[in-house]
C-alpha cells in the first residue's frame, strides 16, 4: 500500500444512529471517517508503521453536503495527502453508494508522538512516500462542490468543547 492509497470501506446507516430530524447528524459521520481512518493505520502495509509509534489528533475539519437518511449505503475513504515535520495530514470522502454524490469530505491532522509523548519529528524518508507516490483518482479533497445551506464545520464546535471544558467558553 503506498500511502496516497485510498481505503475504502462500504457502509449502510442504522436507524438508532439518526437524530431528531430523521437524519444522520454530523458526530456520527465523523465517528464513521474515524473508523476508516483507524482501518487504514491497522493495514500492515500501512507504510507510515515504521516511522510512528502513535498519534493524537490535533485538528478536525469536516464539510457537509448532502443530507444522510436512514438506510444509506455509503462509501467511506481515507488516504494520507501530506507529511509535515511532525504530523501527516489524513483526508477522507464519503460519497453515497446509489448515485456517487459527495455528501462530506474531511481533513484529520494527527501529530506523531514518540516514546515521551511529545511530538516526534518524521525523517525525508517518510516525506518521500507521499512525494514521490502515484497520484489517487481525486485530489484531495481540491474540487470544487456546490455547497447546500448548511456546511457544518465540526473543528468550531470541537474548539468549543475544549474552551468550555478547560473554563474559557
Amino acid at each position: 500500500m503506498s500511502l496516497l492509497t485510498r481505503i475504502e470501506r462500504t457502509l449502510r446507516t442504522r436507524g438508532y444512529e439518526m437524530n431528531a430530524t430523521g437524519t444522520i447528524p454530523p458526530s456520527t459521520l465523523a465517528r464513521y471517517l474515524e473508523h476508516v481512518r483507524w482501518e487504514a493505520i491497522a493495514d500492515p502495509d500501512f507504510p507510515l508503521r515504521a516511522y510512528s509509534q502513535r498519534f493524537i489528533i490535533r485538528a478536525q475539519k469536516l464539510e457537509l453536503f448532502k443530507r444522510v437518511q436512514y438506510g444509506q449505503e455509503l462509501v467511506l475513504s481515507a488516504w494520507v495527502a501530506s507529511v509535515g515535520r511532525t504530523s501527516l495530514e489524513f483526508a477522507n470522502r464519503i460519497l453515497r453508494s446509489d448515485d456517487g454524490a459527495l455528501v462530506a469530505r474531511a481533513t484529520a491532522t494527527a501529530i506523531n508522538l514518540g516514546h515521551d509523548g511529545r511530538p516526534k519529528p518524521y525523517d525525508d524518508a517518510a516525506r518521500q512516500l507521499v512525494t514521490t507516490g502515484e497520484l489517487p483518482d481525486a485530489p484531495p479533497l481540491a474540487e470544487r462542490s456546490a455547497r447546500v445551506r448548511s456546511t457544518s464545520r465540526m473543528f468550531c464546535w470541537m474548539l468549543r468543547m475544549i474552551a468550555s471544558t478547560h473554563g474559557r467558553a
